[in-house]
């Protein structure tokens, strides 16, 4: 029975997976790193929304929420964990692996 199998991965897991992605896009400054990890971040994403596990279905929007609030946060922009001059390449593939995975209200 499918309700009798255990999960491959643990919720804490699935969520390091997801902030190792999340490091991997709002750090990469090499072209070919960012899209082979935005690859991943899309197919994690996908599966995050349509997971029955709440705590996992809301790290999409977590993920970028958080994002946006340290992009307008200015003290931390350009002199903390975002640069968006020099870090900036992945930050747009970041929040359209989100919302273009995100499914639609029903």
């Amino acid at each position: 029975r499918k309700s009798d199998a255990l999960p491959l991965l643990s919720v804490t897991q699935v969520k390091e997976i997801g902030v190792f992605f999340v490091e991997q896009l709002t750090s990469s400054r090499h072209l070919g790193a960012f899209e082979q990890v935005y690859n991943g971040f899309v197919l994690l994403c996908n599966r995050l929304w349509k997971c029955s596990v709440g705590e996992l279905q809301c790290l999409p929007r977590h993920w970028a929420s958080g994002l946006l609030l340290e992009l307008t946060q200015c003290e931390r922009v350009d002199h903390g964990s975002i640069s968006v001059t020099r870090r900036s390449a992945g930050i747009p593939r970041y929040l359209q692996a989100i919302v273009m995975t995100e499914p639609p209200i029903q």
